[in-house]
Order: structure tokens, then C-alpha cells, then sequence
């Protein structure tokens, strides 16, 4: 999954089908790609796919501020890392509420998810 280059199929699903994914899923009331600045979402989809990957007791699920949304990405990527996922977290750019780069990312943790859950 690592190889997952732009012009895979994960990147051409749209923010409805994945806005309502995440309903199902994770957060039943998601309404926004922009709201997954936060990183919880995140780290609900690695969790599911590998169960204890993220101590999710220490994920900040209310986290309203920049420091606890980093808080919760670097658990995210240390989950990456103990699952061995070669995938850059911009970190930066996912905490600022910018859509592009969070759909982006959510388009990959479902293909990820898709391929592996």
C-alpha cells in the first residue's frame, strides 16, 4: 500500500460516498471533510483495521485546539509505524482544516482500509 501512487482508483472516490462511510463506520454524526482536522476520525479507521495499534483511551475525541489535534496525529503515526505504513503524515497541512489535503488523506485511509480491513 505503500506504492499507492495519485492515479489509483482510492483517489477518485467522492466526498458523499466517503462522508457517509465515515457515518457508517466511525463518526455517526460526520458532516464535514474539513472536520477531520482533528485526527480522531484517523485514528478510528487504523484501529479498525489493526485492532491496538493506537491507544485510543489516549486520543483526545473532543479536541478542539491545534495542540491536541497534533496530540492525536502523532498517535496516528506512531500507529503507522508500528504497522509499518510507509505514508507521510503533513501534519501541518491536516491540522489546519484544509479540505484538499484531508480529503486526500481520507481518500487514502479508505483504500487502506478497503485493501486491508
Amino acid at each position: 500500500m505503500s506504492s499507492m501512487g495519485m492515479m489509483h482508483e482510492g483517489y477518485f472516490v467522492g466526498r458523499k460516498e466517503l462522508t457517509n462511510w465515515i457515518r457508517q463506520h466511525f463518526e455517526p454524526t460526520f458532516q464535514k471533510v474539513e472536520n477531520l482536522a482533528s485526527g480522531v476520525v484517523y485514528c478510528q479507521i487504523l484501529n479498525s483495521v489493526h485492532p491496538g495499534a493506537i491507544q485510543m483511551g489516549k486520543v483526545k475525541r473532543d479536541a478542539k485546539t491545534e495542540v491536541d489535534f497534533i496530540h492525536n496525529f502523532k498517535l496516528l503515526q506512531s500507529g503507522f509505524n508500528k504497522q509499518k505504513i510507509d505514508r507521510f503524515i503533513d501534519v501541518d497541512k491536516l491540522t489546519k482544516r484544509s479540505f484538499q489535503f484531508n480529503m486526500e488523506f481520507l481518500q487514502f485511509m479508505k483504500a487502506y482500509w478497503d485493501t486491508h480491513a
